[in-house]
This record gives C-alpha cells, structure tokens and sequence, in this order.
C-alpha cells in the first residue's frame, strides 16, 4: 500500500512539472508565486513531499487545473 501511495506522489510531481513547464517557468519563478521556496517546487516534483494546503490551492490556481487532475492518481 505504502508503494502504491508513493508511487500516486511521483505521479503528482510529475503533473505539477508539466503544469510548471506548460507556464514556461524556472522552478525559482513558479515558487515565488506560490509563495514557497525552489528547494520545495523540487521535491514536490521529484515526488518526495506534497505540497501544504496553501501552496497547493495556489497551484491549482496558477496552472488552471482543477484539484481532481493533481489528486485522482492520490486516491487510488
């Protein structure tokens, strides 16, 4: 169950990279907006960390998708 959830987070980092790179965005630039740090952008991608509440609205946001195309692969 463990890998199967870890596995559902690279899956998230790998959509937010392609939202990211959609924006034409260095990691620096698309953390300044929101309002984290590229250290963090990097693990979110990299599938190490999920991203706290207020960055994650923020990414919705910025890469205009919805919550369910970043969480769908989490609930499985």
């Amino acid at each position: 169950m463990r890998d199967t959830f870890n596995m559902n987070v690279v899956k998230f980092g790998h959509k937010l990279k392609l939202g990211r790179v959609r924006l034409n965005l260095t990691q620096t630039k698309f953390a300044k907006k929101i309002h984290s740090n590229q250290k963090s952008v990097s693990l979110y991608e990299k599938g190490r960390i999920l991203p706290p509440l207020k960055a994650f609205v923020k990414i919705i946001s910025l890469c205009n998708e919805s919550a369910d195309y970043f969480l769908n692969d989490l609930r499985n």
